[in-house]
């Protein structure tokens, strides 16, 4: 009998992008995204990371605009995973600070990814933090998935000084897109957010590159 081996869904949030350059973590970031390339895994992405990497650097975004199109799967939020992001926030995971770090989980659960990986340390890659988000996929019936860092590494981690911080970059797009949020409203953010990607040169192109080729927004294979 053969077994056919199954290509792992691997979740990727916004500093697991920005990690390809940090010398803290660039090492672990390009590998993994050069197994990407070589189709040992499917990078799953959602709205919610496409909003964070539309205000980070060009090279940045750049590294998701050179995946081909069937490397990508994008998923999306829905009133599932808000509920989910919600028991999250009320089960205090983390603050509302961090909102758009319970989202990541919640649209990664939510879609049944098989693993998280992530650069940050303090919201989502913590022993701590994912007792906690797994406890409360339990309690909701949820299948959690695997929590990683880019590469496994024991104890802390040391701080280099440094030229760029993918974490600090993600810190500071999320409070970006509080501020904006707190200014315009939901509905006007969200607004702003869809107009600037689709005018992205980089991700806007990769977007309308992965439907041509009949790739649909939450699918991994083209559209029958």
């Amino acid at each position: 009998m053969t077994t056919v081996k199954k290509t792992l869904r691997v979740y990727a949030d916004t500093s697991g992008f920005g990690g390809c350059f940090d010398d803290e973590f660039k090492a672990e970031s390009v590998r993994f995204f050069e197994e990407v390339r070589q189709g040992q895994f499917v990078v799953v992405v959602s709205n919610v990371t496409l909003d964070e990497l539309e205000l980070a650097p060009d090279p940045v975004r750049g590294v998701l605009g050179d995946l081909r199109p069937e490397q990508v799967e994008i998923v999306r939020t829905s009133p599932e995973s808000d509920g989910l992001k919600k028991a999250y926030l009320d089960a205090a995971v983390v603050g509302p600070a961090s909102s758009n770090d319970a989202a990541h989980i919640a649209v990664a659960t939510v879609s049944n990814v098989d693993l998280v990986v992530s650069w940050n340390f303090k919201h989502i890659v913590h022993f701590e933090k994912i007792g906690r988000y797994e406890g409360v996929n339990s309690l909701r019936g949820y299948r959690s998935p695997r929590i990683y860092l880019l590469t496994p590494r024991g104890g802390g981690v040391v701080k280099h000084r440094r030229d760029f911080d993918c974490v600090e970059m993600k810190a500071e797009i999320q409070r970006q897109l509080l501020r904006e949020i707190a200014e315009f409203g939901e509905a006007g953010a969200q607004r702003r957010r869809a107009e600037r990607l689709s005018h992205d040169p980089i991700l806007g192109a990769f977007l309308r590159t992965k439907m041509a080729n009949g790739y649909g927004p939450s699918g991994q294979g083209p559209a029958a």
